[in-house]
């Protein structure tokens, strides 16, 4: 699991360090972003900062937003809060967004007569948690019950159904034109690996779609050891060449093939690529357990599915 904690404020350090405490000790993985990219109060951060932070958060299970006194560190005198940003950012890519005011906020206050505040109030309209806290020790406590609630719980409540045929996939022209697995969906491109892996001979299942943070494809066999049943997670991840996969996304997956779903084998599907620390965790420590697909074998998957001919398609 990887957690980001939103760069707010200099007055707010408390509460960004209760958060990092709390998280830890449950075993997360922690990231403070302001701390990570040496943000400062008052500080103007750059555009390749900003570009920084709104990858990391595109790559994280959660982020922690805690709001006090001001909206926080600005792109520009007259741009938007870059809190702001992390929020949006994660609201638009389906990330879990916990939102914690603190008591010298004036988001819960005047709410008629601010039309700043009205704004607020629809930017944390979809998060999965807006609360008020007295004090740090009070956001360690709830957000330690938001995240059970919210996260873990929705670990286990992840629910699949399984795949004989999913939506109609023309292989050669995905073939011809692998550019297209930019332009589908998120969801089309898990459908595109729960297919390829069913004509590689796998009972494959579709995990359902929610917020909950999980595998995407769960995929058993057989055939690999006759009769020994071999149980696979898959995590599929469309996204831009300049948005590869780093180490955490590895870390979460061992995780998951260990602890949460008892299974044999994992893999990650993506369309971009692999930093050279995720691969070289996969090689020196878990070769025989994870298996990393990139844009160029997912098109060598889907040339291989081609030439299998009509009939196996």
């Amino acid at each position: 699991m990887k957690f980001l904690i939103s760069s707010a404020k200099g007055e707010l350090y408390a509460y960004r360090r209760a958060a990092w405490k709390a998280l830890l000790g449950i075993g997360a993985t922690v990231v403070r972003l302001d701390a990570k990219w040496g943000l400062r109060p008052r500080q103007l951060p750059d555009a390749a900062i900003v570009a920084g932070v709104i990858q990391d958060i595109q790559q994280c299970d959660a982020l922690v937003a805690i709001l006090g006194r001001d909206k926080g560190l600005r792109t520009t005198k007259r741009d938007i809060g870059l809190v702001e940003y992390e929020i949006m950012t994660a609201e638009n890519a389906g990330i879990l967004v916990f939102s914690y005011v603190t008591p010298n906020s004036r988001l819960f206050v005047r709410l008629e007569k601010s039309r700043e505040t009205q704004q607020d109030i629809r930017l944390l309209s979809q998060s999965e948690v807006v609360k008020q806290v007295r004090s740090s020790e009070d956001l360690a406590s709830e957000l330690l019950n938001d995240v059970e609630s919210h996260f873990l719980r929705g670990i286990r409540d992840r629910h699949a159904f399984h795949v004989e045929t999913v939506s109609p996939i023309h292989w050669p022209t995905l073939a011809a034109h692998p550019e297209e697995l930019l332009r589908c969906s998120p969801r089309f491109f898990e459908e595109v690996v729960a297919e390829l892996l069913r004509a590689d001979g796998w009972d494959v299942d579709l995990v359902v779609s929610s917020n909950a943070p999980g595998p995407d494809i769960i995929a058993c066999s057989s055939h690999i050891i006759d009769t020994v049943p071999i149980r696979m997670i898959v995590e599929c991840k469309r996204l831009r060449q300049d948005r590869p996969i780093d180490i955490d996304v590895v870390r979460k997956i061992v995780y998951w093939v260990n602890e949460e779903y008892g299974a044999t084998l994992g893999m990650i599907a993506t369309t971009s690529r692999f930093t050279r620390e995720a691969r070289q965790l996969v090689e020196t420590k878990h070769r025989w357990r994870i298996a990393l697909r990139d844009q160029e074998a997912i098109v060598e998957w889907i040339n291989r599915q081609v030439y299998r001919g009509p009939t196996e398609c």
